[in-house]
């Protein structure tokens, strides 16, 4: 019984993990570089702002054509 429970357990953890979005990282990607990018405004590094925005624009490029 507990091996049938261990075997249903360890398939719903690979289903899980095989039915993950694919985009999801670049989502995350995304909301990182516009946190990031958020905080190098407001302490005026307007440079890496406009840096990381343009990242954030062709990850967002990248998402969209997918």
């Amino acid at each position: 019984m507990f091996y049938i429970i261990t075997i249903i357990a360890i398939l719903s953890i690979g289903i899980f993990l095989y039915k993950r979005d694919p985009n999801e990282k670049i989502k995350r990607e995304i909301q990182k570089k516009l946190a990031q990018a958020t905080m190098h405004q407001r302490i005026g590094k307007l440079k890496e702002y406009a840096e990381l925005l343009k990242e954030a624009e062709e990850l967002e490029k990248k998402f969209l054509t997918k």
